[in-house]
């Protein structure tokens, strides 16, 4: 699963229009005072702006998910595969001829072989060996993919060349189908012709990143655009260029096409990567909620599929096959793409109500309370994140990673939460518990950051010298540090102490 991505909390108030002051009434005006001025909307709650960080509104061109694809044989089923077809005799002969893999002629017979699209997404700039997860579809007539094994299959990119090797046991939507013993007219077709294999293909030959532009420049594209409307584009490329730009003067600046391009320093020439992935995409900025998503990049119709059901294969192929399901995961998707966050939280919970029992649904229950933050209905957000240890509980052993990685975003949103609503004591309590484990938080970086900041509301100077000094001291680049250095200045001078030497 790919990392889970810091979400820091420090709030500030909404700027995107100039000179805009909202009266008591809630009808807009400007500083001049020259009136009302319709055009302009008073700021919704749950739409003031967060510190995020730029990989989490922006990629690095050059480094686009590839597809990859093959065709390969299902074997091992039972009576459900293909009818005897020269298409499936040709790939039985390319299998045998590359991987010296022998089929016997009475698995033709018995339909126990099937002819599949195998299907795959892999990152450019991957190590040699890595393992990616593979999707794979029924190509001719065979009725169920249930128990059958993916015989070696080669994937290939766009450009012909071979990427990566798959192979696996099939996993599909029907959770009754995957068991041993099903036989010929036990399932049904459309749910069983659709199958993954987690974690089913290894990459042989990795995709170069090719990140340096003509020009020795770097170029980031928005996350989800050009589905962004213009405006909404040009704010977050202005947002991204104006952080650069602090360290690195005049290096940053927005296209017409809402891109960002960045010129490498000198002292980077060397490490173009280094200073694309070490100095840019860390970097903080200050976005609304619905400007990022903190898992990675936006898609509208997979924006929980994605990033949750990859730990559960069979919950996505079920969702995909699914209208009413994919309708309510589609509409909360689009909510949040478009910033409305209370329609967005109503079909979560009509999705979780309808149906309670699906995999999915813890996962559910986080998105939901991630939403409430948002909404500053911090009380109902952790009614959520609580729901999910229940709904994790649930969950079959095969799911252990799923269920682990919901529960420990839950946990650390609640002590969050916490941080939002102004208890820091309870904060400062819950993130302790939290860091404490001899279990690293995927989110630890945060987390620490966010106990500083509680220590520091709770004018507590001698524990946040200690835990920043401790930060700091493991991550001196890190791009907390200016912040850490100001609130021990900021505490000091609050208490008449000084910060001196500290």
């Amino acid at each position: 699963m790919a990392s889970l991505c810091c979400f820091t909390f420090t709030r500030a108030e909404d700027d995107d229009v100039p000179n805009r002051a909202v009266n008591k009434g809630g009808v807009a005006s400007t500083e001049n005072g020259t009136g009302p001025n319709p055009s302009i909307e008073p700021e919704k709650a749950g739409m003031r702006k967060r510190r995020t960080f730029i990989r989490n509104a922006a990629m690095i061109k050059g480094t686009e998910p590839i597809q990859l694809a093959g065709t390969g044989l299902v074997i091992g089923l039972f009576g459900t595969g293909d009818n005897d077809s020269e298409a499936l005799r040709a790939e039985l002969y390319e299998l045998r001829r590359r991987f010296n893999v022998e089929i016997s002629d009475e698995n033709l017979l018995s339909k126990g072989v099937a002819l599949v699209k195998v299907e795959a997404t892999v990152l450019p700039g991957g190590l040699s060996g890595a393992r990616i997860d593979i999707k794979v579809r029924v190509m001719g007539e065979a009725n169920s993919l249930a128990s059958g094994m993916l015989a070696q299959t080669l994937l290939y990119g766009p450009n012909g060349n071979v990427i990566a090797i798959a192979q696996g046991p099939i996993e599909v939507m029907n959770l009754e189908a995957n068991d041993a013993t099903v036989r010929n007219g036990a399932l049904d077709r459309s749910s069983s012709v659709v199958g993954c294999v987690w974690k089913g293909a290894v990459v042989e030959h990795p995709p170069k990143a090719n990140i340096v532009q003509p020009g020795n420049a770097i170029e980031l594209l928005l996350w989800g655009y050009p589905d962004y409307p213009p405006k909404r584009a040009n704010l977050i490329a202005t947002a991204i260029s104006a952080a650069i730009n602090r360290t690195y003067p005049d290096s940053a600046e927005t296209t017409e096409t809402n891109s960002v391009r960045v010129s490498i320093p000198d002292e980077f020439m060397a490490s173009p990567i280094g200073f694309a992935f070490g100095e840019i995409l860390p970097r903080e900025i200050l976005l609304k909620p619905q400007y990022y998503h903190e898992s990675g990049p936006i898609d509208v119709r997979n924006l929980f599929l994605r990033h949750w059901c990859k730990l559960a294969p069979s919950a996505l192929l079920q969702i995909e096959s699914d209208k009413s399901r994919f309708e309510l995961i589609e509409l909360a998707g689009l909510d949040l793409h478009e910033g409305k966050l209370e329609s967005a939280a109503e079909h979560l919970l009509r999705y979780i109500e309808a149906y309670p029992n699906d995999e999915i649904v813890s996962a559910l229950h986080l998105h939901r309370g991630l939403v409430l933050l948002d909404l500053e209905k911090y009380d109902d957000a952790m009614l959520e994140f609580h729901s999910v240890f229940s709904g994790a509980l649930r969950l079959s052993p095969s799911n252990s990673e799923y269920a682990r990685t919901v529960v420990e975003w839950a946990t650390s949103r609640i002590a969050v939460s916490y941080f939002l609503k102004g208890d820091f004591s309870k904060a400062v309590e819950q993130l302790t518990l939290l860091l404490s484990g001899d279990r690293k938080m995927q989110d630890s970086q945060g987390l620490r950051m966010l106990l500083i900041r509680s220590y520091a509301k709770l004018g507590n100077q001698k524990a946040l010298i200690t835990h920043a000094t401790e930060f700091l001291t493991e991550r001196p680049l890190s791009p907390f540090r200016s912040e850490i250095q100001e609130l021990i200045q900021s505490i000091g001078t609050n208490d008449g102490s000084s910060s001196e030497g500290n």
